[in-house]
């Protein structure tokens, strides 16, 4: 995962935060970039994490489980 700086745009990192689940398959951010969800093939799951207003770093994650191997995550905005 990389940072981006709000006023310039660049990126750094890599950067560490928190993880759930294996094998991801697919990430969305939400349109406020509040929330990021990823599918986790290996683990069946989605996870969603909550972005730190600062940083962009994720917290605060939870899963929902989803049947076998969700393939890819879609927001409805």
């Amino acid at each position: 995962m990389f940072q981006v700086d709000g006023p310039t745009g660049l990126l750094s990192g890599p950067v560490t935060g928190p993880t759930i689940g294996t094998n991801p398959t697919s990430v969305v951010v939400a349109p406020q970039g509040k929330f990021a969800c990823i599918a986790n093939n290996g683990d069946n799951n989605v996870a969603a994490y909550q972005l730190r207003e600062i940083t962009g770093l994720p917290s605060r994650a939870i899963t929902q489980p989803t049947g076998q191997g969700p393939p890819m995550v879609v927001l409805s905005c």
